[in-house]
């Protein structure tokens, strides 16, 4: 195993583990597996602290998966349990803490890639839904079933899932709350792939490889100014775009990757300079 965060927690302990597999990715490795990788607190404070080692050290991509039968359950219903009777604790402490967390993840400056090695369910799928790309094993069935247990999927599926399916589709999967298996999910769009279970980390591995080719910069305003401009008109969009060429063509990797090409030559890119983010700070605004 590749450098993992510091805590001190023993291994046996940890709910997260960071890898380093190479210089250019790294791994996010839930590892709750005796309970299924559920969203409890402790999994949550874990994830924000590897987001700390990742910004500190932004890698060229991502890979986000899970230990065992499961990427991850979902909500530690045994704390939600003691939630009930609360609502406003719901809503403006627990929910704020995951929002907060996953938006970190989505606003990491680098591609970001769900390997879904199991079943992901409720708060699961949407930390999936909160990644840039989804590999899935074939088998594995993903689902948002708040409804049936009387809460909302309000962790990205009720302001993402319309974004990758459709509202029709979205709907269906968020007022049903029925499993879909990953071939249809990758129909739907919900997954970008999918491959044989005992393929799926090579396979997450080998896409991440490809972003080696791209300059770090240009991939995060790239990514910034897609995310920026969901929900505006053109003309705003226009303008996020001119922000993320500006600021591409200002990074040393342009001129790189310009020379490069003029003499036929692999570009050698620079890394992101420390605490970029594709949607925060790091950029002009």
């Amino acid at each position: 195993m590749g450098k993992n965060m510091t805590v001190s927690k023993s291994i046996a302990d940890r709910a997260v583990v960071l890898e380093r597999p190479n210089a250019d990715t790294a791994i996010i490795r839930l590892v709750r597996e005796s309970r299924r990788n559920t969203l409890s607190a402790q999994l949550i404070d874990e994830l924000e602290l590897v987001l700390n080692d990742i910004e500190a050290a932004p890698p060229r991509a991502v890979i986000v998966t899970g230990q065992g039968q499961a990427f991850c359950a979902g909500a530690e219903i045994s704390e939600f349990k003691e939630m009930m009777g609360k609502p406003s604790v719901i809503s403006t402490e627990y929910l704020p803490r995951i929002l907060q967390v996953f938006e970190r993840l989505r606003n990491l400056p680098c591609p970001t890639i769900a390997a879904i090695n199991g079943h992901a369910m409720g708060g699961g799928l949407e930390l999936a839904i909160n990644c840039d790309f989804r590999i899935a094993a074939k088998g594995v069935l993903l689902a948002l079933p708040e409804v049936q247990l009387g809460v909302v999927a309000a962790a990205a599926g009720v302001q993402q899932l319309h974004r990758l399916v459709g509202r029709a589709k979205a709907l269906e999967i968020l007022l049903l709350g029925d499993r879909v298996p990953a071939d249809e999910a990758f129909a739907l769009g919900l997954v970008t792939s999918v491959c044989a279970p005992e393929d799926l980390e090579a396979k997450a591995l080998e896409f991440a490889d490809r972003f080696k080719r791209c300059a770090p910069s240009a991939v995060a305003e790239t990514k910034r100014a897609v995310y920026r401009s969901e929900g505006n008109d053109i003309n705003a969009a226009d303008d996020f775009a001119a922000t993320a060429i500006f600021n591409a063509t200002s990074a040393p990797n342009f001129e790189e990757g310009i020379g490069a090409f003029m003499e036929k030559r692999e570009a050698s890119f620079s890394a992101l300079p420390v605490g970029t983010s594709s949607t925060g700070k790091g950029g002009a605004e």
